[in-house]
Order: structure tokens, then C-alpha cells, then sequence
């Protein structure tokens, strides 16, 4: 089957800020035959070995203590059917020695109170790894992106602030990782990994509990759902909850490149984020058809140009919620895009986009945009975001004064 006409796309990125690129993010990533065998309901047909050379630089992870040790399992329902977490970062500790001009993300699903035997792990050891002793190397520690702390102790640390591609890459911290906690009531000994970052204060998502089509346009909508509205980076997801593994029907067509790229666009554009879409079943093989390539799809989103920026308040970020409105009104028209959101009538929804802090607008060739910037008592220098010029990035930062 064919990959990514270009796995190794972050070259093209390389001056982006980590935050400003679309990651195709590979949902329960570890949930296919090639890495645990049988009895499992899928949620991708290739390992993480394919993934990886294919050009997916994101995975969601479910990690759970069994077994006297950190596994990978999904939905707690496969019994005896689980990888191992060490076994996984050795794979991606080969890839990342391999190719050092590439970066991964990990989005931890974790559960328990394991946090000392995370970092353990991380670091090549970890409990319930003997059988893999002297025969991998799983030690990705010296890998792991750390967040900055205060220089002096008391400063706030910017957490809208990411550094760039080449910055991640010539500093050599080329695995960030995300962590969603489950079953425990202990953050403290979590937060202490200053490497573990809590995905709730960097990131923010669409719902993820979808159940059909009807869902997953609505989702196109109602968005952002968990964590805070202010995060910059965003994850969108695109595929049904509610089985134990994914629906290959429903990403045979979902995952369509003209769907997938046209939903992507309206949520960037309803939510001033730029989206990363997170697929089951991210390319074609011999149960989907043979069109189906998320990766290409994601690139698509990344060539496009943006309009991006922040509302500063003095020195600082402002810190509410800002609405803006579409002053010419077409944005949400379906025929525009393809999709069938009838339903939503073909002009854009009542409510207006909810900025807060920094905003993100794609530009896409043949349309217009001029955005207006609104929050009664405040007054905003530009109070418009106009532009023609669809040939490159543009930044604009908005300065906010009280009334």
C-alpha cells in the first residue's frame, strides 16, 4: 500500500513553533495486530514501526500497571492481549537515533498512581522489564522536552510560548510528552516530572465521544470540549467512541482526504487553532480504500498559510475571552467545503468565534478574510484582522485597552 508521498514533512516546518503545526495524531496508536497479536478489536492495521517510517509523529497511548508493569491496553478488555510500554519506547528510541532531524509526541493516557514507575521506565529500567533486559534499549529519557521553568523562581512561565522545529531539534529534546491522568488522586508526584506535561494546561479538544456521522458533524461545531479554552494547541478528533476499537467503515469514508481536510479547516476557523486531527485507521490498506491517507491530508493543512497572533493588555496577555466575527459572513457555507451541514444553515452559526490569548486563522486561497474583534468596555488596535496577501504566514498582534 502506498505511505505519505512525504514522510519526512517537518523539514518543510522546520521554522514553525511547535504549537503551529497540524500533527496527524494516530488514535490508541499501539491498538493493532503487529504489536500485540491477537484478539484485538484494532484501532490501526499497522504497527508503530509503519507508523513511523509512514510519517506519524504523534501517538495516543492508553498505559495502565499490570502484570507487575507498565502496559499498553485498551478499554481494560482484551485480557492476556497487551504491549509493553518498554518494548514501544525502544522502538521509538531506534527511530529517533535514526533520524535525528525527526521530533515525536507521546499523548499519555495514564492510570494509576505510576509516576515513579514512569520515569523509571523512561529511563531504561522500569518494573516487569526483565524479559526485555540486554536485548533493547528503551532509554528515552535523554530525548524528553522539557518545559522551561523560572529563571528566578517566581516569574510565570509562557505557556502560549513553544520553540521551533529546528530549535526542538538542535537542542536534541526531540519526545514531548502529554499525560492524561486516570484512577489516582495524587497530582504532585505527575507534576514533579517536569517532562510529563499536563495536557489539560497546553492543550484543549473536541469531543471525543462520538457515536456516527450525525456526531461528528455536530463536533465540527461544538468545539472546543476538554481543556482550556486559552491552550494553543489543539486536537481534533475524528473518529467514532463507543466500541473497543475503531470502525474501518467509518474511516473508509471519514477519512476521505476531501472530508478530513474540509472539516479540519472549518474547526480551525471555529476556533482560531490550528487543528491536528486524530484518525483510526490513518491509511489505506486491505480493508480500507486504497485513496485513504490522513498523512497527505495533514500536509495539506500545514502548506496552507495563517493568520496568527496574540491579544496583548499592556505587556501582558490579556486574558479573556474575545469574540470574533466574520464581517463578510461566508465562512460556514457549505458548498464552500463539501460538507453536509445543512443543517447549521449555509451561513455561519450565531455565535461568534471565542478567541483567548492568541488566534489562529487559516488562509484559503479564493476566500477573504476580514475579522472583527469585539468585547464590550474593550477597545482593540486593530479591531480587524484583514488580509489579502495568501502567500505566507502573517503575523498580527492586537494590543487591548479598557474603556
Amino acid at each position: 500500500m502506498a505511505t505519505s508521498k512525504n514522510p519526512h514533512w517537518l523539514a518543510n516546518v522546520l521554522d514553525k513553533p511547535y504549537d503551529r503545526v497540524s500533527w496527524l495524531i494516530t488514535h490508541n496508536a499501539f491498538n493493532n495486530a503487529p504489536d500485540i497479536g491477537q484478539n484485538i478489536d484494532p484501532n490501526q492495521h499497522y504497527g508503530i514501526p509503519d507508523q513511523l517510517t509512514d510519517g506519524v509523529r504523534a501517538f495516543m497511548l492508553d498505559i495502565h500497571p499490570l502484570h507487575g508493569g507498565l502496559r499498553l491496553q485498551h478499554g481494560g478488555s482484551h485480557g492476556s492481549s497487551y504491549a509493553d510500554l518498554c518494548e514501544l519506547l525502544g522502538k521509538i528510541k531506534t527511530f529517533l537515533d535514526n533520524h535525528p532531524n525527526e521530533i515525536v509526541t507521546l499523548y499519555c493516557e495514564s492510570y494509576g498512581d505510576i509516576a515513579t514507575d514512569l520515569e523509571e521506565t523512561f529511563k531504561g529500567r522500569g518494573p516487569g522489564t526483565g524479559d526485555f533486559t540486554n536485548r533493547i534499549n528503551w532509554n528515552v529519557f535523554p530525548y524528553l522536552y522539557h518545559r522551561p521553568k523560572p529563571r528566578h523562581g517566581h516569574e510565570s512561565v509562557d505557556l502560549h510560548k513553544w520553540p521551533t522545529i529546528r530549535e526542538l531539534i538542535k537542542s536534541n529534546q526531540r519526545l514531548v510528552v502529554f499525560r492524561e491522568l486516570h484512577d489516582t488522586g495524587k497530582t504532585a508526584p505527575f507534576d514533579a516530572l517536569d517532562w510529563y506535561l499536563d495536557q489539560w494546561e497546553y492543550t484543549c479538544e473536541s469531543p471525543w465521544n462520538m457515536k456516527n456521522w450525525d456526531d461528528l458533524q455536530e463536533n465540527t461545531t461544538n468545539i472546543p470540549g476538554r481543556g482550556k479554552h486559552g491552550a494553543p494547541i489543539f486536537t481534533l478528533y475524528h473518529q467514532p467512541s463507543g466500541t473497543t476499537g475503531g470502525s474501518a467503515g467509518f474511516a473508509s469514508s471519514a477519512n476521505l482526504d476531501e472530508y478530513l481536510y474540509a472539516r479540519s479547516v472549518i474547526a480551525w476557523k471555529l476556533t482560531g487553532k490550528r487543528p491536528s486531527p486524530a484518525v483510526d485507521f490513518y491509511r489505506a490498506s486491505d480493508k480500507m480504500p486504497a485513496q485513504i491517507n490522513t498523512l497527505d491530508t495533514c500536509e495539506r493543512l500545514n502548506n496552507l498559510k495563517e493568520v496568527h497572533g496574540q491579544l496583548k493588555f499592556g505587556s501582558h496577555l490579556f486574558g479573556q475571552t474575545v469574540h470574533v466575527r466574520n464581517v463578510e459572513n461566508t465562512r460556514f457555507a457549505s458548498r464552500a467545503y463539501g460538507l453536509n451541514l445543512s443543517k447549521y444553515g449555509t451561513r455561519e452559526p450565531a455565535q461568534d468565534v471565542k478567541v483567548y490569548n492568541t488566534f489562529s486563522f487559516p488562509l484559503v486561497p479564493g476566500e477573504t478574510v476580514n475579522y472583527k474583534l469585539e468585547l464590550q468596555g474593550f477597545e482593540f488596535k486593530p479591531d480587524h484582522i484583514s488580509v489579502s496577501d495568501f502567500s505566507k504566514d502573517v503575523k498580527i498582534d492586537v494590543q487591548v485597552r479598557k474603556l
